[in-house]
Formats: C-alpha cells, sequence, structure tokens
C-alpha cells in the first residue's frame, strides 16, 4: 500500500509510506503534465485518509516547485486538513536549508491559509 516514486530532474521524490504514517516529499517539482503526476497522489492520500492512523507525519525537504506544482500541493494539504479535522493527528514540517528560502514562503502562505500548524527545522 506504500506509494515510492524515485525522482527525476523535474519530479520530487515521493515516499508515501502507509504504514508509517509518513508522507514525504522531496526534491524538485516541475513537471511538464503536472496533472498525470499529482492525480495519482491526490487519489492515494484520499485512500490514505479514509483509515484512521495513530499519527502521521507530513514532511516537505524540497527545493523548488512551479506555481503549477503548488496548485496540487494545496488540494493535497486541504485533502489532509479534512483529515485532520475529523480528529486525527498530523505533523508537517518543512526542512529549510537555507535562510529567505522562497518555496518555504509559498509553503508558509498555504499552511496560514488552510490554518495548519507546522513545524520548520534548518539542515
Amino acid at each position: 500500500m506504500d506509494l515510492v516514486v524515485n525522482a527525476t530532474r523535474s519530479t520530487f521524490g515521493i515516499e508515501f509510506l502507509y504504514s508509517e504514517g509518513v508522507l514525504r516529499f522531496s526534491g524538485d517539482s516541475y513537471p511538464e503534465n503536472s496533472s498525470e503526476f499529482f492525480e495519482p497522489l491526490l487519489r492515494w492520500i484520499e485512500n490514505f485518509t479514509r483509515v484512521p492512523h495513530p499519527k502521521v507525519s507530513v514532511e516537505f525537504n524540497v527545493n523548488y516547485f512551479n506555481t503549477n506544482s503548488s496548485k496540487y500541493l494545496f488540494q493535497i494539504l486541504s485533502l489532509l486538513k479534512k483529515y485532520q479535522s475529523e480528529g486525527n493527528y498530523l505533523q508537517f514540517v518543512w526542512f529549510n536549508k537555507e535562510p529567505g528560502d522562497e518555496m518555504l514562503e509559498t509553503w508558509l502562505e498555504m499552511m496560514e491559509e488552510l490554518e495548519l500548524d507546522y513545524t520548520t527545522q534548518q539542515v
């Protein structure tokens, strides 16, 4: 039931580990066909959120994502927000590589718009 997608030059690496309750995004995302890459991820998360988990960690260790990717990330975060509102525990973590990270700022705007709690960690 896990979903592991190796990173390419233009797509995130994905580790959605069902049994561990870990959803991990890494690398860059600027695919030519965003829907082809993200739609399976959305379906996986929809299925994942149908079953309660004791604790879910959503981790972002990313360098860059384009506007289309940010729209899909917002959809993913919205699904997870709904899951959290049903009483499930979620932890959101952004691994920050450098001060003034523009991607962090974009991600923080999404988190604040959805009213999700998060932590950042310097790496």
